[in-house]
């Protein structure tokens, strides 16, 4: 139960944060109800495909741009057996070109290094895999990431990934926690969580200040009497 809530606490986390890029609870929603389908697939899950929105969106993409890139590096990162990590890694670095607003040999060698298959996205999409060939051309950080994209969505060898029994296990862990997390909600809720956390903070610092406020010698005497207490159980 305690795991379940604080699974339900960090995706709350990752929500609210999605709230404000929305710019509305409605939006976060109508957002979540789309990114819960992407997590479907292999190698993603629904907390990292709210990170990923959300890291994409503040680099200028539109909600439903980065869910399609979301989408496609997941497949990519199928077809290479990389899993969610190899995803979080391309996302992470895919982020950073569009940030920068450069396509620079480190961040490709990164994405690379984690999903392979991006090479075969990058040879459909450029017609090479060198860097400063493509830099060359003059094209920009986001025309990059969209025809990278749109190469990996309209190849039959990326649409056709399915993984294997790794992606199977992996799929079945990404299954547990997002069990948990609508658990730990539903406990959440059920004991209005928040509400009782804030009152017990507040009886534990009246205690706490309370107790500073007493003699040095009283204090002294709570402490003794408190080990004494402990000690009677074991010696009955």
């Amino acid at each position: 139960g305690a795991a379940a809530v604080q699974a339900f606490a960090q995706f709350e986390g990752l929500k609210n944060g999605l709230a404000a890029i929305a710019g509305s609870a409605e939006g976060a929603e109508e957002q979540l109800t789309r990114l819960r389908k992407i997590a479907l697939q292999p190698s993603v899950n629904l907390e990292q495909a709210v990170k990923a929105s959300v890291q994409l969106q503040t680099v200028g993409f539109e909600a439903q741009e980065a869910e399609n890139a979301i989408s496609q590096f997941a497949k990519a990162a199928t077809l290479s057996n990389a899993g969610a990590e190899g995803l979080a890694a391309v996302v992470k670095q895919i982020t950073q070109i569009n940030s920068k607003g450069k396509i620079l040999q480190e961040d490709i060698g990164i994405i690379l290094e984690n999903v392979p298959s991006v090479g075969i996205a990058l040879k459909d999409a450029f017609g090479t895999t060198s860097v400063e060939a493509i830099r060359a051309s003059g094209i920009s950080a986001r025309e990059f990431t969209d025809q990278l994209v749109k190469a990996i969505e309209s190849s039959e060898t990326f649409q056709r990934a399915q993984g294997g029994l790794s992606t199977q296990i992996e799929n079945f862990g990404i299954g547990l926690k997002e069990s948990g997390i609508a658990l730990g909600e539903a406990i959440a809720k059920s004991i209005n969580l928040g509400a009782t956390l804030e009152k017990l903070s507040g009886f534990i610092n009246k205690v706490v200040e309370g107790f500073k406020a007493l003699t040095p010698e009283q204090q002294k005497a709570i402490v003794q009497i408190g080990l004494l207490v402990l000690a009677i159980g074991p010696v009955v």
